[in-house]
């Protein structure tokens, strides 16, 4: 009977699940019209400038079903440049998250820690290009013009490293 009831709940859990890129009018909210409500409102992009920061600290990039416990954004990314030079001492003990770095065995393009700084840096540029393909540059308002900086700031970090 309770095997019942948590499969009947479960049923009923995996069926209430909704479109959140859904508008309040009902629309389904595309690209396109995300652009739109932006350019009517710019008050929105501020979400999206306060997201690049948070983007930099996102846990569980990759998304997997185990736990990568290298995988807690930036700063992990720069640990894991650190690991794979020769001047950073670090045992493989067992119990190292970036012994694959100091060992070299993460140089191929199938790994974890690739693929993790991969998708990291993907996202955040693709924010900021976002953010830039909504602001008109040729605006006078500071607060656009501040928005703007900070987006082609963030990404040209990310893409010179």
């Amino acid at each position: 009977m309770k095997k019942l009831i948590i499969f009947l709940f479960s049923g009923l859990m995996l069926s209430s699940c909704v479109n959140m890129d859904i508008d309040p009018e009902g629309d389904v909210l595309s690209d396109s019209r995300r652009y739109e409500l932006m350019d009517a409102n710019p008050e929105l992009l501020s979400a999206h400038i306060s997201g690049l920061a948070a983007n930099m600290i996102q846990y569980n990039t990759i998304g997997n079903s185990y736990v990568n416990h290298f995988d807690y954004g930036f700063a992990s990314v720069c640990m894991m440049l650190d690991h794979s030079g020769q001047d950073l001492v670090s045992p493989d003990a067992g119990y190292n998250w970036y012994r694959k770095n100091t060992l070299f065995t993460n140089r191929v393009y199938t790994s974890d820690e690739n693929l993790m700084a991969w998708k990291l840096f993907y996202n955040h540029i693709k924010v900021a290009n976002d953010i830039l393909r909504v602001i008109d540059p040729e605006k006078e308002d500071p607060v656009m013009q501040s928005y703007r900086g900070q987006a082609l700031a963030s990404g040209h970090f990310l893409i010179c490293i």
